[in-house]
């Protein structure tokens, strides 16, 4: 996980993936939702450093992670009859004698190389290595992410609506029937 590496490179902690399996649909194991959250313990930005008033909540952007081990728990604790895994890749995104620089060159999980044009898109980062050890490792076939992207996400959308990307509309669709039938889309 060489961009989870990459971001925690600053950091005086080493960085944890967690990985929560749950299966409660034994009779279809093929059938695995991955749930990746993204695990920011704190983040300063790296050499793209924050503002002073920016860095007041960052000890939230671990909050992808956090919503991830949720609701894997629920579904657990409530016998959902899903196959579950979840990953939390967490780390904090600190500067430091060792912290990767701007234009740093670096090899993911997946082999494929990226180049660090701002260290404060270390969302991104962590949750491509999560992606792939989901895919790779856990053989999931469905992927939800869950990440605190606000910075991205306010601009675009403001303050009261969440992004969402997909390459799959009908799972997309099925996300939405469980958002309103859970009371959490309007």
């Amino acid at each position: 996980m060489g961009l989870l590496l990459s971001v925690n490179a600053g950091s005086h902690h080493e960085p944890r993936v967690v990985i929560l399996r749950y299966f409660g649909d034994k009779k279809n194991k093929n059938d695995v939702l991955g749930l990746v959250g993204k695990g920011i313990t704190f983040d300063s930005g790296g050499y793209n450093l924050k503002s002073s008033a920016a860095l007041e909540t960052m000890k939230f952007d671990m909050s992808g992670a956090a919503v991830v081990c949720a609701s894997f728990l629920n579904l657990a604790q409530s016998k959902s009859k899903k196959n579950i895994v979840a990953v939390a890749c967490l780390t904090e995104n600190a500067i430091g004698g060792h912290a990767t620089l701007t234009e740093s060159v670096i090899t993911s999980m997946n082999g494929k190389t990226v180049e660090i044009n701002n260290t404060d898109a270390e969302g991104r980062l962590v949750l491509a290595d999560g992606i792939t050890y989901a895919i790779q490792k856990e053989k999931v076939t469905k992927i939800i992410t869950v990440a605190t992207l606000t910075g991205a996400c306010v601009l675009a959308l403001g303050e009261n609506v969440t992004g969402v990307m997909t390459n799959n509309r009908d799972f997309y669709q099925q996300f939405i029937q469980a958002a309103e039938k859970s009371q959490e889309s309007t």
